[in-house]
């Protein structure tokens, strides 16, 4: 769950730190009130491709933080993987814009890249709009819908554990078959070998000159 999300010279916000409570949150306001501009700190945090015109007036750069707790297993196990593993289940991700430079991004205070955020951020927040819902747009997920509907989890696991058998058997397989085949192909030489023998017919002392 978003905890915490900080802005510092994003549009027309100078600083804001907005702390979100268990439950639900709803942002108010007639239009200009700045709603906009918490969705724009959100999508630069989901690494989203981000205009640097967003940078306030006069600033250098532009910085956003979005603090996560109990984040979910698809998140703790894309953590693992990528190497910023948590024990906690909180999670802190930051994103710099410069105008003048690529900016940076952070993870749990360490250096990572903007794709990074955009692959944590798939199964951190969704946004839905007029136009806008990733999890939808994303090919990658199309197939977990399908399965949901279907309601065939223990069939996919029971699935998933043969297909991995199956893969293990048919490395053994070809490693077997490239055995026979190399052993097909000594035996081939070496009666090769012993034919040209029988057929020089070779008397004692023929190597003497």
């Amino acid at each position: 769950m978003l905890k915490t999300l900080y802005i510092e010279n994003i549009a027309v916000i100078e600083k804001t730190s907005i702390d979100f409570s268990h439950g639900l949150n709803v942002l108010t306001g007639e239009t200009g009130a700045g709603k906009s501009i918490i969705i724009d700190a959100i999508n630069a945090i989901m690494g989203q491709r981000t205009s640097k015109e967003i940078i306030r007036t006069g600033e250098a750069s532009a910085f956003v933080s979005a603090q996560f707790d109990d984040v979910n297993a698809a998140v703790l196990k894309k953590l693992e993987e990528m190497g910023y593993p948590t024990e906690d289940g909180e999670l802190l991700l930051q994103r710099t814009l410069s105008a003048g430079s690529k900016g940076s991004c952070k993870i749990n205070g360490r250096p990572a890249t903007v794709s990074m955020l955009r692959e944590l951020a798939a199964n951190l927040i969704n946004i839905h709009g007029q136009h806008e819902s990733y999890e939808l747009f994303s090919p990658e997920t199309h197939i977990d819908y399908i399965d949901s509907y279907g309601i065939c989890a223990p069939l996919l696991e029971e699935y998933g554990e043969s297909y991995r058998k199956y893969k293990i058997l048919q490395k053994k397989l070809n490693e077997a078959n490239t055995d026979e085949s190399e052993r097909l192909r000594e035996i081939d030489l070496l009666q090769y070998q012993t034919q040209e023998l029988f057929d020089a017919a070779v008397q004692p002392g023929a190597d003497e000159f």
